[in-house]
């Protein structure tokens, strides 16, 4: 099945992004189509009534979430639901997309999951935010490497106002804060060109848990989060969870089908809307 990933392909890291104080290096650009900084009192993002439409799941296993993807995508490829989003955050779980390594793991303090995905290891857990967008792609934009842009883009579009100079990396996926510090990660599938899986943004994270694996073959010292870097003035989860609903329709509007309509599915024991 397509998938791409969360991480740079496995290869020797690069000088500064082992242990050690990061590159000497200006800061991280996105190659294509990165929005301008904006001005003060002024908003990358479009009107707040175009956000593609989030189920906010809570807390939730990772399985739970897992499972619920696999229902959606069945569900919008049947037409009897139209594109969506689950936003939630993860009990600690570690999983493995395609590309991960056997030497991955450095402490065996986690559950660890083998999923579809793209890329290397990664932590989940308590103060991630977690989206996993299911759309359909439509038969002109069906590029999974297109659609991972438009996730990092979307990234920017949220971080960018909040003060932090992040970007792209090149060479690498996801979202970092002045070309050395790795804030979201990013690794995706799909299914009869349907996404699913999709970003996790460190908002409250504790870092010290990506210290059980090497995340997506680097150092866990390179990850930070929102709360590390902004202090006091980092923004709430149901902020975040706003701004990312509707940079994210902005960004993955060009990409999607036509929805049909349709009520959401049930939704299971144990999440809530």
């Amino acid at each position: 099945m397509p998938s791409t990933s969360s991480c740079r392909p496995r290869r020797a890291p690069r000088p500064g992004l082992g242990p050690g104080p990061p590159p000497s290096r200006g800061p991280a650009r996105a190659e294509v189509g990165e929005p301008a900084m904006s001005a003060p009192g002024e908003t990358l993002l479009p009107d707040p009534a175009d956000a593609l439409p989030l189920r906010d799941l809570g807390r939730v296993g990772y399985r739970e979430a897992w499972e619920l993807q696999q229902q959606l995508l069945e569900q919008r490829a049947a037409g009897s639901v139209g594109d969506l989003a689950l936003v939630c955050e993860h009990e600690p779980v570690i999983t493995t997309g395609r590309g991960t390594a056997d030497d991955f793991l450095r402490e065996q303090r986690f559950e660890v999951l083998a999923v579809e995905r793209g890329g290397e290891a990664t932590y989940h857990g308590p103060g991630q935010i977690v989206i996993y967008p299911i759309v359909a792609l439509a038969p002109g934009a069906r590029d999974l490497r297109r659609y991972l842009r438009a996730l990092e883009l979307a990234l920017v579009d949220v971080v960018r106002p909040l003060g932090l100079d992040a970007g792209v990396l090149d060479g690498a996926t996801g979202l970092w804060v002045d070309g050395a510090r790795k804030l979201a990660s990013i690794g995706v599938a799909a299914r009869r060109w349907i996404t699913w899986h999709g970003l996790a943004l460190n908002h409250e994270t504790d870092l010290s848990h990506f210290e059980a694996i090497a995340p997506c073959g680097y150092e866990a010292s390179i990850m930070t989060s929102l709360r590390r870097e902004l202090g006091h003035a980092c923004p709430t989860r149901a902020a975040l969870v706003d701004a990312l609903g509707r940079a994210l329709n902005a960004r993955l509007a060009p990409l999607r089908a036509p929805a049909p309509g349709g009520a959401l599915p049930h939704q299971p024991e144990g999440t809530r809307a």
